[in-house]
Parts: structure tokens; sequence; C-alpha cells
């Protein structure tokens, strides 16, 4: 499937579209057609919008049973509805009498385009029809460009042409294989500037790409800290353990100076390397390096910086005061209000959690003792945001320079997954209306989109579609990953999977009832993975979680597989256990799609011992 995106194909596509929630919220100014089924005094009646039966407010008298052009006036207490055209409508005239009353074209192309929006329910106003219907018109592949247009108006997206481009983008093209046709180009040139300089570092891990040798990459961000007197760095190495003294920033600080003027290494930017043979402030042995810190990274709690700060404010406030009842319970009925219990659990080994659950339930007779130094353990390791995206950063500069046999999928999905919620600059607009202009000025932690955004400003002729094509799909992936409608929260990450050795951009849904604090509530939701791996083809996978119990759906066009996947059973459930999830059921369902160009043929299938690309 080289060359597109592989979720434009037939199981792909029409699993993801099967899912999409259609309820609509209705707007001032939407225009919609509805039928009258009940009239009341008072100029109200009953009318039927959708899949939705609402009294509203009416200007004029209608006919019982007949449909007819509505436009939103108001919403609130009462629907407040006018009609556009009072001719009632009929299958055959709906869409000609609306283009007419306002004065639009009437055409094969415009017709279909409002028959569709009927059939989908999709509310719109004069402007947004009118914009989409030009904007069709002035595309090449208009049958394609109006299914976008359709999603962008059922997402209440600008009827721009930008957005449209964006989400073409998205649709059409592989994020990965962007990345990589661009790398290439800008490696074409010498003398690059410092903005290509930084953007290929920036790309190349995404890709799974070394920048430099570990040793290099490490020293390079250790001096990045020390010459903008920053900490960060020095905390992470000492919250990992892989640092023991100094003991003081002054101290590291003052260390790596006298390493500066004895090498006289100020900093390393370029094809720049640390010579093996010279002696470094501290022991580094790269291999340790990485594992220390998916250590640390898996010892994170996933719950909100502020919850953080309590927690370990309250942890430190014990171990101050070890016999104080008072601050005991603090910490007890906090973890029982903000049910950290399955998160802390996680971290926990089995005998850690008989002494944390007793400990809760006030079953401990030495009080919390014998758990104080666990629970500041898990304290002292949590990161701050800027922190993790030090550590984010610096383990996906490490992976590459790794056999992949000596790393795990879990540990290489982290990261990409990490990498690009970071640093592929989804938020880069976030920033700037925050204010976070300092950040986005750090150059090794300036985003993907933010150095494509400077790269089109220095305007290199032979790279410029490559960066205007980039720019387009991280728009698109920006516009359609969060989608939030009353109670529930939709979000959808596309990643580049060269990292996990698959050829096409991997999509993985999120959808959920939003917890207390209007995030995605990880004991009721559904993750759905969809992949295009290299020997089995098309494959969906729909976990399902409802009170931590979790169903696993896989969506594959090889029933043979039905068989093998009994024997990840096992080992899917004692993974779950350990972070206190419970597997309910593995299902397999055959599907219907077309063979993939990367499927092999059925015998293929059944003698091939790695019949699963990899785990999830």
């Amino acid at each position: 499937m080289t060359g597109t995106n592989p979720f434009t194909s037939t199981i792909l596509k029409t699993f993801h579209s099967q899912r999409v929630n259609n309820e609509q919220q209705l707007r001032p100014g939407n225009v919609l057609s509805g039928k009258v089924l009940e009239i009341y005094p008072n100029q109200r009646a009953m009318i039927q919008l959708g899949g939705k039966q609402l009294v509203a407010q009416l200007e004029t008298s209608l006919n019982l049973h007949n449909s007819y052009w509505f436009q939103v006036k108001s919403v609130g207490d009462m629907l407040r509805l006018k009609v556009l055209v009072d001719k009632p409508l009929t299958n055959k005239n709906q869409a000609e009498l609306l283009l007419k009353e306002l004065g639009l074209t009437v055409s094969k192309e415009h017709l279909d385009f409002i028959t569709t929006l009927i059939e989908k329910n999709i509310p719109f106003d004069k402007n947004s029809l009118s914009q989409a219907l030009e904007l069709s018109n002035n595309q090449q592949n208009r049958e394609f460009s109006q299914k976008v247009l359709l999603e962008m108006m059922r997402r209440n997206l600008p009827i721009t042409s930008s957005v449209l481009q964006a989400l073409i983008m998205k649709d059409t093209s592989s994020i990965q294989e962007q990345l990589i046709s661009l790398n290439s180009e800008i490696s074409k040139q010498d003398n690059l500037s410092a903005v290509q300089r930084l953007l290929t570092e920036r790309i190349m891990p995404f890709v799974n790409q070394s920048v430099n040798e570990p040793k290099t990459e490490i020293v390079k961000m250790i001096l990045d800290g020390i010459n903008r007197q920053d900490d960060k760095m020095f905390t992470l190495l000492k919250k990992s353990t892989l640092l023991t003294s100094p003991s003081s920033f002054n101290d590291w600080q003052r260390s790596w100076s006298n390493w500066q003027v004895e090498t006289g290494i100020d900093y390393i930017q370029g094809n720049d390397k640390v010579d093996n043979r010279i002696k470094l402030p501290f022991d580094l042995d790269a291999n340790h390096f990485l594992d220390a810190l998916y250590k640390l990274r898996n010892n994170q709690l996933p719950i909100s910086q502020s919850l953080i700060n309590q927690f370990s404010q309250l942890v430190n406030k014990l171990d101050q005061n070890l016999e104080s009842a008072t601050i005991e319970n603090q910490l007890r009925n906090f973890i029982k209000k903000n049910d950290l219990l399955y998160k802390i659990n996680g971290l926990l080994t089995d005998s850690e959690k008989v002494i944390m659950n007793n400990w809760l339930e006030n079953r401990l007779n030495n009080k919390s003792g014998e758990l104080l130094p666990v629970l500041k353990d898990i304290a002292f390791k949590q990161l701050p945001v800027e922190m993790e995206k030090l550590m984010t950063d610096l383990i996906s500069k490490l992976e590459p320079n790794q056999p992949q046999t000596n790393i795990g999928t879990k540990e290489l999905f982290l990261t990409q997954l990490k990498q690009f919620l970071l640093f592929s600059g989804i938020d880069h607009e976030s920033f700037i209306h925050r204010g976070k202009f300092d950040q986005l000025n750090i150059a090794n932690e300036q985003s993907l989109k933010s150095l494509v955004l400077q790269a089109l400003q220095e305007g290199n002729g032979s790279q410029m579609e490559k960066l205007e094509k980039l720019l387009h799909s991280l728009n698109g992936i920006q516009l359609t990953s969060v989608q939030q409608e009353g109670p529930m929260i939709q979000t959808s990450i596309h990643l580049p999977a060269d990292k996990f050795g698959l050829k096409s951009d991997v999509q993985i849904d999120f959808e959920s009832r939003k917890d207390e604090t209007g995030k995605i509530n990880p004991d009721f939701c559904q993750i759905i993975f969809y992949l295009d791996l290299n020997t089995i083809g098309e494959t969906i996978i729909n976990m399902s979680i409802q009170k931590r119990l979790v169903n696993v759906t896989v969506y594959n066009q090889h029933s043979q597989l039905e068989d093998m996947l009994s024997k990840y059973k096992t080992a899917l459930k004692m993974g779950l256990n350990k972070i206190d999830y419970h597997l309910s059921t593995v299902q397999f369902k055959s599907s219907n799609v077309k063979q993939s160009v990367h499927s092999s043929d059925t015998n293929e299938v059944k003698s091939h011992r790695q019949g699963v690309d990899f785990r999830i």
C-alpha cells in the first residue's frame, strides 16, 4: 500500500466510518430537513429532525406529516425554527428546492452532495454549504473531496481550502513516508542551515534513524543543559539512579565546565562526535543508560501533574512526622478519593500490594512505617511534564542505536506514542496561545511542526513541496485528533510505524465518557488499533474496557489466526493482571477485506512462525 494511507482501504475505512458519532448538536443558522409529526397550539409542533423528535416553536403554520426545509433560529428551552421553503418536500425535489432557495447552481454534483447531507443527518448553514460546493468544484478528485467536505461539515470544521487540503493529505499519504522522503531530500544538501539541521534531527528518531552515536548524544544533551543553566538533565539522571554523585547541580555544572575547558568541547552540533577515548565526568554505559530510563518511565503514575504534586507533598509531610495520624489519614483519604490505588499498585510488587491494601484499610499495626519507603521512592521518581519531554527525547535518540531484538515492542511503542504527542507539534498553536515562547525557542525542545514552519520561511525551493505536504498532514491530524460531544470524548492518533518494522502508519482511536477532570476514563473506554501488518495484512484490534474488565476482538481476513490468538491469551491475561485489569474475552472475527498487498497466501500464513507481526 505504498504511497497511500492504509486507512483508506476497505476494511479499515469501513470499520472506522461505522463508529463515527453522527449525533449533532443544533446551532443557530443550521439548515436541515424535518417532518411535521404533530401540531400543537400557538404554532408549536413535534418535528422529526434526523434521528430526533423535538418540540419546536414555528413562525408559520404547516401541514401535518409533510417535510420542509428548516433553519434554526435559536436553541435553548424551546427550539425555534424558520421554514425556508414553504413547499412540502419529496425525495425528488428536496435538494433542488434548497439550492434554488439559497441561490446556488443546480447541478448533479450539487444535488448529490445535499442528498448525502440529508441521509447522514448533517446540519449545515448557507455559508458552509456554498463554500463546500465551491471548494468541491475546484478539486481534481471531486468525489473524494466531497467525502472529506462532508466530514468537515459533520465535525463543524472551518470550510476552507487549507483545512480541506490538510484532511485530504492526512487521508491519502502516510506521514511516515513523508518524513523519510523529506529527510532524504534535506540530506542531499550541503551546508545545512541551523533550522534544517534541527529539522532532520527531529525527523530521524520518528523513522528509527540514529542522529548520533549514544555517547555523543548523551553528552550533547548534557552540555545543552549546562550552557543554559538548566538542571533538568541532572535531575533526570538522579531520579533514574544513573547518577549518584555529585549531590548538587552546582557541583555537576562545575565538573562539566572543567571538562569543557580540558577538552575544548563547548557544545556539539552537526557531525561532531565525542571521541570514545575522552573520559567523561561520570561513567557511561549506553545499554544500562537506556534500561534505566525505561524503568523510570514505567514508574510514572498516570495522573495529572496537580495530583502528583499533592501526592508528593503528603508523602513528604508524613516522612517528616511519621507518628502523625492526621497526615496519615490525609494521605489515605487522598488515595481513596482520587482512585489512585490501581495506579499505585501497578508499580508495586505482590508483597507491597498486600501492605498497601492493608494500610489503606487501616489494618497495619505499625501504621505506615513499612509502606513509607515505597511511597517515598514512587514520589521521588515522578517527573514534571518538561522533564518527561527530555526523557522521551533522549530515549527516542538512543533507541535506533540498539538492535531491535534487544528492545521490547512495548517500549518501542511507548516511545513512539509519547514522542509523537510531545514533539509532533499538534499542540503548536496551544503553546503559542499559552505564551510559552521560551520553550518554542529552545533548540532541542522545538517540535516537528515548528521546525517545518521555520523551514518554509527559509524558502528552500527543492524542499518546499515536501514541507507543505508534511505541514498539511500534521494539520489534518491535529484537526481530527479530539472530538467532544456532551459527556463523550474521542481522540485519534496517527503514528509513523517504521520503529515497529511496519511500512504504514498506525492509527489508534480512544473513545470514552469523560471522567471528573474531563479526560478519558481508563476504567470505561474503548481503544481501537488500525494496523497494516507486513505478514497478515490489514488488522483491527478492538479493546473494550468496562469496570476494568477487558474484552478484545481481532478483525482480520485470515481465519487461521483464531487458533493463534489462544497462544497469547495467557500472556495478555497476566500482563493485564499486573496493572489491575482483568481479561474477560478474546475473540476473532473474519473480515471480508480484499487481499492486501502485504498479506501472503493461506499456506504462507499457516507456516509462518511469526504469524502475528507484533504483540500489543
